[in-house]
């Protein structure tokens, strides 16, 4: 697996992470149950979600989601071909 990697290299930006659950397989409901519990103390959830850039790294990196639809559409691309890294993680999204 990756190293010193905690979800912030998105695949799925509205998925899970199913390591932060006590069981992967129930990782919507416990995080369901959970915002529902913080609500019921008076606690308010915010979420944080990255949409600056995505798993596919560099153009090195695997093809697995927007590059494989529309590369230029999807991401910041300079005249020589690579990703502009605004972000430092190999890639920016043209959002």
């Amino acid at each position: 697996g990756l190293s010193n990697y905690w979800g912030y290299n998105p695949l799925a930006w509205f998925a899970l992470d199913p390591r932060y659950a006590s069981d992967p397989d129930r990782a919507l409901d416990e995080f369901r149950d959970a915002v529902k519990a913080l609500h019921a103390a008076g606690i308010e959830v915010i979420l944080d979600i990255v949409l600056n850039h995505s798993a596919e790294i560099d153009l090195d990196g695997p093809t697995v989601s927007l590059r494989g639809i529309d590369n230029r559409s999807y991401y910041w691309v300079r005249e020589d071909g690579d990703y502009h890294n605004w972000t430092g993680c190999g890639n920016t999204l043209n959002l």
